[in-house]
């Protein structure tokens, strides 16, 4: 099939991708059966079942044109495959029926469908470096897809990523058709599925999370979305244009969005929405499952100190509102409390402004540079700061005494 021949995308390619998008660009480029995949869906699994397949597999792929794209995976930290790796190896090959093969890859296409699975070996033979962890597996099967849609075999410029404990809304791939260009876009989500201790303490880490957001919102920041890998689909060129994944541990997402709202929008849809099986898991160092495996230690959760003290978003809103005064006015002279000025300072604010007083001829473009300063990493670190400044975290019960509470204003 003819390139797209995009030269963003294919700089990218041809310098930035992984290797296996290398090892799939011949067979890309004389593609057996010209067949063409509506969509592309990246999961990483490490230690997973194939249940997460079985859905998919009676319900999107079957209704969709679907291409598949599983990044088996496990730390090189490990001395031996995982079992579970190698059975989901197994299940994925036989459920499919073999396409086309080159070293760790593995194309089957679904029965009775126009739906297909990619997958990546990347445990029995060359695991991932644990340092890079699920970034570099997202990286990979993101970059397997980006390959295809600029060969045209997956039409949808759309790049979906989730995970396998994810269940996928039916409209999960009509609301990105409906959408216009932006970098990226969020689906919303809730966790389900758990009861007793673990729904408990699911539903409370769920609603700190729904905090942080609602709580940049109300500030007025440019970076109030949410940040987990499960929910997120970016845009092709997007992806190229800052890099792909970040190859970590953890963070990948949070890191991936924080560069894709620099060079475009990212909108968080209204619907539909995922639903993440609550569960214990200890496949990343932090993120949703290490906070819930501390919050089921905790003898009463809604004690535990894992809420935003509300004046931090108070102290984040003065702020952002008088960011653009920056522009004429220097930094100790704007309206703020001392904690934030030494936060701020603390942050290397000064020099920001100064260099945004340099390239910033005009009051919108000032801003504009500033604000690609203060991003979400510097929005987190100003939070953190304000933590240690005197606005601790507090508990739910603590929170649900306090009247206002800015988080929960733009409800």
């Amino acid at each position: 099939m003819a390139s797209t021949r995009k030269p963003l995308i294919e700089k990218y390619l041809g310098h930035y991708a992984e290797s296996e998008a290398g090892l799939l660009a011949e067979y890309a480029r004389n593609w057996p059966d010209k067949r063409q995949f509506n969509h592309a869906l990246i999961i990483p699994t490490y230690k997973e079942t194939a249940d997460f397949f079985a859905r998919l597999a009676c319900e999107p792929m079957r209704r969709e044109s679907v291409l598949l794209v599983v990044v088996i995976n496990q730390p090189d930290s490990l001395e031996t495959p995982h079992p579970d790796n190698q059975v989901l190896l197994e299940a994925l090959r036989s459920a499919t029926e073999h396409r086309w093969h080159k070293g760790n890859l593995w194309l089957g296409k679904l029965p009775k469908t126009d739906s297909a699975i990619l997958i990546v070996d990347r445990f029995s033979s060359q695991p991932i470096p644990h340092r890079q962890g699920v970034g570099l597996a997202r990286k990979i099967g993101t970059d397997l897809a980006l390959a295809l849609h600029h060969h045209t075999i997956v039409k949808s410029p759309w790049l979906c990523t989730s995970d396998a404990d994810a269940i996928l809304p039916q409209r999960y791939f009509s609301a990105l058709t409906d959408q216009p260009v932006r970098a990226a876009a969020v689906f919303p989500f809730t966790h389900c599925g758990a009861t007793g201790a673990l729904g408990q303490v699911t539903a409370l880490y769920e609603q700190r999370l729904d905090q942080y957001v609602r709580g940049l919102a109300w500030a007025g920041s440019p970076y109030a979305y949410h940040t987990l890998g499960s929910t997120i689909a970016v845009r092709a060129e997007a992806y190229a244009k800052v890099r792909g994944f970040p190859k970590r541990n953890a963070g990948e997402d949070f890191h991936l969005l924080n560069k894709l709202a620099k060079v475009g929008h990212i909108v968080s849809l209204e619907a539909p929405r995922i639903q993440i099986q609550a569960r214990n898991s200890d496949r990343v160092p932090f993120g949703t499952g290490p906070a819930i495996n501390q919050l089921l230690k905790h003898a009463d959760p809604e004690l535990a100190r894992i809420f935003y003290h509300p004046e931090v978003f108070s102290q984040l809103k003065s702020w952002l509102e008088v960011l653009p005064l920056s522009r004429s006015i220097d930094l100790r002279d704007l309206p703020l409390s001392q904690q934030t000025l030494h936060v701020l300072e603390s942050l290397g604010t000064e020099s920001a402004i100064a260099s945004a007083r340099k390239t910033g001829k005009h009051a919108e473009t000032f801003a504009r540079h500033l604000h690609n300063w203060f991003d979400g990493l510097k929005t987190l670190r100003f939070v953190h700061g304000l933590q240690t400044r005197g606005l601790s975290n507090i508990s739910f019960r603590q929170l649900k005494t306090r009247t206002p509470d800015p988080a929960a204003q733009s409800r």
